[in-house]
């Protein structure tokens, strides 16, 4: 009976274990066109099963890859309305980034003033299509913001 219920296990794991082909993808924008639903409906299907190699993988396949590859999905999905809510300090889509590093109301406050700032600098960047220093110039306040945000 032990050993039914060990081949069983192993099984059913491996059969649900981590995506490795979705980790292996280049880039959350560039991939199979599936974009943050493919992403997440995939992620939360394997919580049960493989949550401990979720936590325990290093690299692009690691919790962290995986919070990291979301946050740049968001933007680039959203670049649009991210920089109509920079304008104001405030909104809907400036809000959901930075409940992405699960801030609280006075962290998601602190982070769209702080956005408000280089809205012009991210306009900029964003009519030279340079991805990455948006990401990098929309990660920078969280690091101010520890105390509000954890997920930093």
């Amino acid at each position: 009976m032990k050993i039914i219920l060990i081949a069983l296990v192993v099984f059913s794991t491996s059969a649900h274990a981590f995506n490795w082909s979705r980790c292996n993808s280049a880039s959350p924008v560039t991939g199979s066109g599936g974009g943050l639903l493919e992403m997440l409906s995939t992620t939360v299907s394997n919580v049960g099963v493989s949550s401990s190699q979720f936590l325990s993988s290093w690299g692009e396949c690691s919790m962290v890859g995986e919070v990291e590859k979301v946050r740049r999905t968001f933007i680039a999905q959203n670049l649009m309305y991210l920089q109509q809510d920079m304008a104001k300090g405030r909104g809907e889509y400036l809000s959901a980034y930075a409940r992405l590093h699960e801030c609280n109301e006075e962290g998601m406050s602190l982070f769209g003033r702080s956005m408000k700032e280089k809205y012009f600098e991210i306009e900029k960047l964003e009519r030279s299509q340079n991805f990455e220093s948006i990401y990098l110039m929309m990660e920078g306040p969280f690091m101010k913001l520890k105390g509000h945000c954890p997920l930093t």
